[in-house]
């Protein structure tokens, strides 16, 4: 494995980096050394995951064992004068001192998803790091297996539950994490589903089990609305405390910072939690008093009073209490006079002056919150039945409570004068409130500054905060919004070459209709036509998959109607299987795959997607390879104008100064944008077009708001026909010089490769491929043969990007000289001599390029001298890998 010093760090990569690569582990690192927050933009497929990881670790390493040293040095007073430069390195010992303990450095990991999460721990196990300490937070959602609490569709419900059971002593699964601490130990890389299985096999709750981890782990991995929610940051205890912070697919991160320090609460939610105390008023009143039966001479009477008490969450006048205020809040909240749907406006200021008027403030919030604290705790000990409320509401007004009197040190000075922090919450904040036909009135209290949260994390000990993501363009209102200086910034160039990449901005369809998705013209009958017949053309040049991003859900309905009425429908249909994206997340899922099947069919001719800019599908699924040879953007899908959030999120920025509201609206536009372009071009291997049909795209405005790496590519075009000939010439060269080659996670130094030179035969029934091996090793190319179409491929070494040195004094090792006539015989396998001895012990794992084909056997020991009487054997075992012709053994 490739070992190189960035910044004085020694850092472990899998393979020899490309320049981009290097450029980016030195950025990392000059974050974490100096304290600097960093913004990071790398295309997709420049390998940023793997180069966060091994840059990041690698750091990790090496301050923590300064820290040991310098720690050690100041036990024995003995001060070595060559040693403090070596500590230097990692940037550490600026913060050592000999009055103050500093805590270990940890490194914590955020994404949007916990898939994205578990695809970056998969990268994480293919370096050399794999055995260092991590953790996977999640949430009881995808942790508890505790069948009673999971069963629980409200997530409220679930986590008081959860609390209660384990606050009891009563969840089986809770009580036997002690008993497993001894297994965890051994545990070193685990995400979600290591934490499941953990769980399952050895009945403990996995939830509990990572929370036990978390302490001695070196890298956690979560969510980032884990890390960006102050409730959510507490709840989980994760300590800042000289933390690195690394926000992978940041191009969500805005929002997910304003999310977090949001809120909402309607009179619906209120009226249902008044409910909730009504219900346990009754219980109360159940209770036996002096005008009952209740004998204060008998013993069982006065053990089931003491009972009866004893259960109750909160006393009477607590109860009635918490009745108040919600009713105060329900009708202070009624008499606010809107005229219409359109909803009114107000300052923060004016929601703290409304919920003192109903008894909450400052003062009172930590008696507010402890009595709903007990409340939910006691609704999630009891039996589910239909008779027993679950305490959602007061669920939801407890999180509403906490958003706004949040600890933010943003807005805390320390001074104690509430005035003052109530005025610096109003710096960030817009309440509105509107009618809705399902929940009544609703009272909104949004944050409108990313920064706020921001501020708030590095605050609490941060040692710097890392921002990268493929789609962060334009960067510039990105640093603005966050609030905190960001002073190494990288916008990165893409490792592909011109060849694998065609970028055409058409202006005009087949019938020289301006092909525009404004406003005033997106319905006109004749743009729809003539986008049509543009997609459906582009369909016969583009090979395979076709991904094709509309602006809003409207404008692809729309679309997709016009077509479904003419005969367009039916002629895209006879070119490509037709997918649509759904609104449902599963159903969406379930079309993503059925469209993966069909690419794979070698008797289709591809698929297209329909899809929405902003929709899953332009956000976090892969369509590498033939999955996304061409991606088509038929507008630019500007927010919704008139949508109360945006226009109040536009008024603030005008109002101070930091951008301007339009600027803002605009970027967000092209930010979409750039992330649905962001699903073609996933390796460095890979290829496709992108076409920007809109006649808008073709201005220097869009231009200049497009990923640096895609604006040198860019080509006008206005004449229809020249683009089909540019798409036509840009894949007859593709689709020759650029085969689809296995996928390399990582190159370790334990990998031996086998090469096989072969034709591949269509058979007549089942539409299997088969691979005739014939023989194969150096400078001898494989010639690939399907259905009578040969494609001339590179040198297995080369594809894999090797250097010719790394080939050389390599023999070929003979694995089967005699050639059989059966199937099961019919290949020969070429080895590398010099890896034969590293697969004397150990577990093979054969991985064969078919796109999902796996499989895993255990090797013999192998070496020169047995490798004649083992022959047959290894044979035998490898004569269900003779359909692929390109396989890759890790030894």
């Amino acid at each position: 494995m490739p070992g190189l010093e960035l910044n004085g760090i020694e850092v472990n990569f899998p393979f020899v980096p490309y320049p981009c690569q290097v450029d980016y582990m030195t950025s990392v690192l000059e974050s974490i050394i100096k304290k600097k927050n960093a913004i990071l933009e790398s295309p997709t497929g420049t390998g940023k995951t793997l180069c966060l990881l091994c840059s990041s670790i690698s750091w990790l390493i090496s301050a923590k064992a300064d820290m040991q040293f310098a720690t050690v040095q100041r036990e024995l007073d003995d001060i070595d004068p060559i040693r403090p430069n070596l500590i230097n390195k990692s940037g550490i010992n600026d913060q050592i001192d000999n009055n103050k303990k500093l805590a270990y450095p940890k490194i914590i990991y955020a994404s949007r998803t916990h898939s994205q999460l578990t695809q970056v721990i998969k990268e994480l196990k293919m370096t050399q790091y794999k055995d260092i300490k991590t953790c996977a937070i999640g949430s009881r959602d995808q942790l508890c297996i505790n069948p009673q609490v999971n069963q629980q569709k409200n997530y409220t419900t679930k986590l008081n539950m959860c609390k209660a059971k384990v606050n009891a002593k009563t969840c089986f699964f809770y009580n036997n994490v002690e008993n497993v601490i001894p297994e965890l130990k051994a545990l070193t890389t685990v995400d979600i589903e290591d934490l499941n299985a953990f769980g399952n096999k050895h009945k403990c709750c996995p939830y509990y089990t990572a929370r036990n981890l978390k302490e001695g782990a070196d890298i956690l991995f979560m969510p980032y609305n884990y890390l960006l929610d102050k409730k959510l940051r507490k709840s989980n205890n994760i300590d800042m405390n000289n933390t690195v912070v690394i926000f992978d697919e940041a191009h969500n991160v805005e929002r997910v910072c304003e999310d977090s320090a949001s809120a909402e609460f309607s009179t619906t939610d209120i009226a249902s939690a008044m409910s909730e105390i009504d219900f346990l008023l009754d219980e109360i009143q159940k209770i036996p008093d002096e005008d009952s039966n209740f004998r204060e001479d008998d013993p069982n009477d006065l053990e089931n009073l003491g009972n009866a008490m004893a259960n109750m969450p909160a006393t009477l006048e607590e109860l009635k209490d918490i009745l108040l205020i919600l009713k105060s809040l329900e009708e202070e909240l009624d008499s606010i006079k809107i005229q219409g749907q359109d909803g009114i406006t107000k300052t923060a200021v004016f929601l703290f002056e409304l919920l003192k008027k109903c008894n909450i403030n400052f003062d009172r919030r930590g008696y507010i919150f402890d009595i709903l604290q007990r409340l939910l705790q006691y609704f999630g000990a009891q039996t589910p039945s239909a008779k027993h409320h679950n305490g959602a509401s007061l669920g939801k007004f407890q999180d509403f409570m906490q958003t706004i009197f949040s600890d933010n040190t943003v807005s805390d000075d320390g001074s104690g004068d509430i005035n003052k922090k109530i005025k610096k919450i109003s710096q960030f904040y817009k309440v509105y409130i509107k009618n809705d036909n399902l929940k009544g009135r609703i009272i909104c209290f949004w944050c409108l500054c990313p920064g706020y949260s921001m501020q708030d994390l590095l605050s609490e000990g941060a040692r710097c905060i890392i921002l990268t993501s493929g789609t962060l363009s334009p960067i510039s209102t990105f640093k603005d919004e966050m609030k905190i200086p960001f002073d190494v910034v990288l916008e990165n160039p893409h490792i592909i070459k011109e060849s694998q990449i065609k970028v055409l901005s058409v202006n005009k369809g087949p019938d020289n209709v301006v092909l525009s998705s404004k406003y005033t013209n997106r319905d006109s009958e004749n743009y729809i036509k003539s986008l049509g017949e543009t997609i459906q053309s582009f369909c016969k040049i583009v090979p395979h998959g076709v991904l094709v991003f509309f602006p809003s859900y409207r404008a692809l309905e729309s679309a997709l109607n016009s077509w479904r009425k003419s005969n367009l429908w039916n002629k895209i249909g006879d070119v490509k299987s037709i997918f649509i994206e759904s609104k449902n997340s599963k159903d969406c899922n379930d079309t993503v795959l059925k469209y993966y099947e069909k690419i794979k069919d070698r008797r289709s001719n591809g698929a297209i997607m329909f899809a929405v800019c902003r929709g899953k599908i332009s956000e976090g699924i892969d369509f590498n390879d033939n999955n996304g040879r061409a991606v088509i953007v038929t507008g630019l899908p500007f927010p919704l104008y008139t949508d109360p959030r945006v226009v109040l999120k536009r008024q603030y920025l005008d109002e101070h100064k930091t951008s301007s509201g339009t600027l803002w609206y605009n970027q967000q536009t092209y930010r979409a944008v750039n992330q649905a372009i962001g699903r073609v071009i996933r390796h460095k291997n890979d290829y496709g077009a992108i076409l920007l049909c809109d006649e808008r795209f073709s201005q220097m405005s869009s231009i200049s708001q497009l990923p640096g790496w895609m604006r040198g590519h860019m080509k006008k075009i206005n004449e229809y026909n020249s683009a089909l000939d540019e798409l036509g010439k840009f894949f007859n060269v593709a689709v020759e010089k650029y085969p689809i080659v296995p996928k390399i996670p990582s190159l370790q130094s334990n990998v031996s490769y086998v090469q096989a030179e072969g034709q591949m035969k269509h058979k007549e029934q089942g539409g299997d491929m088969m691979v005739d091996i014939c023989s194969a090793y150096g400078s001898q190319k494989p010639a690939i043969q399907a259905n009578t179409d040969s494609v001339e491929s590179k040198n297995f070494y080369d594809a894999l990007g090797q250097s010719k040195s790394a080939m050389t004094n390599l023999e070929p090792f003979n694995c089967g000289t005699n050639r059989m006539d059966n199937d099961e015989n019919n290949f020969k396998l070429i080895l590398q001599k010099r890896k034969m001895e590293e697969a004397k012990n150990g577990k093979c794992r054969v991985v064969i390029k078919d796109t999902v084909s796996v499989t895993e056997t255990k090797t013999e020991k192998l070496n020169d001298s047995i490798f004649k009487e083992k022959q047959a054997d290894t044979e035998k075992k490898t004569t269900n890998l003779k359909q692929f012709l390109l396989i890759k053994i890790f030894l």
